[in-house]
């Protein structure tokens, strides 16, 4: 997301979204974009798209899940694109107003490095998990304690200067919002 606009760029872009939520359980939700991030010379059109639905099964459990897809213009002018997408699906149970506990599995592949780009140069394709631990600490104050592993078949990451096909991290923290 660009806070301004590219430079050399007179092309507008274009964003919608539409949300249905027929009850307090269901919420669908269709995003997308249409337009580029490039200044005119080496324009390339992208395409984009979001698609997630969240369920509320109890006053405790949800799920949620989700599919993006995005296609830019391998030249400028061309007919040939780049292709990158994700899928998400996901858990959040409630143990009490403030302390909530998530789960996530995902798969994100981008073999052609337009949104990710590796330091192995190696095609990204990875699956996701995480576990994560909320507490709200205020009503706008919420800190986050998050455990999450990827592994691809290729060596996409890099530890101890070297190629790996996993990644391991623990990260913790506090978001605001007002």
């Amino acid at each position: 997301q660009r806070m301004k606009p590219v430079e050399q760029n007179s092309l507008p872009s274009f964003g919608t979204q539409l949300q249905y939520k027929p009850n307090g359980k269901l919420v669908l939700n269709s995003s997308t974009f249409i337009g580029t991030d490039k200044p005119d010379s080496a324009r390339k059109m992208r395409y984009y798209h979001d698609l997630y639905g969240i369920y509320k099964l109890s006053a405790k459990l949800g799920l949620q899940a989700a599919f993006d897809i995005g296609a830019e213009q391998k030249e400028k002018g061309s007919n040939a694109y780049n292709i990158w997408y994700t899928w998400v699906a996901g858990m959040t149970y409630n143990w009490h107003k403030r302390i909530s506990t998530g789960m996530r599995l995902e798969y994100y592949q981008d073999k052609n490095a337009v949104i990710v780009s590796t330091e192995t140069g190696a095609p990204m394709a990875v699956y996701g998990a995480s576990l994560n631990f909320d507490i709200v600490v205020l009503k706008n104050l919420l800190w986050r304690v998050e455990g999450r592993l990827l592994s691809g078949k290729d060596d996409v990451f890099l530890e101890d200067g070297r190629s790996v096909s996993g990644n391991q991290s623990f990260t913790t923290s506090i978001a605001f919002h007002f």
